[in-house]
């Protein structure tokens, strides 16, 4: 689990989370989870102050587990 909040929180420190490719408005993530996996949150914790992680579900067993920043901006990180 260290590993997963040492590479969220440089991505969205440096900024590189709105450049990356599985990153997009937090909305519109979720949106694209449900629609496309039927994958809804089932779990959330805070990273840090400016961080959040989300584990989203669906009941066929698929999962995403996603990076939240301040900005709004969520990144899948598995």
């Amino acid at each position: 689990m260290s590993r997963v909040t040492t590479i969220t929180v440089t991505l969205f420190a440096t900024g590189a989370a709105q450049a990356a490719p599985n990153c997009a408005p937090r909305e519109s993530l979720l949106m694209a989870l449900a629609e496309q996996y039927s994958e809804v949150p089932v779990a959330h914790g805070l990273i840090n102050s400016t961080a959040a992680i989300e584990l989203y579900a669906s009941p066929s067993g698929t999962w995403t587990l996603t990076a939240v920043g301040a900005n709004g901006t969520a990144c899948i990180v598995a």
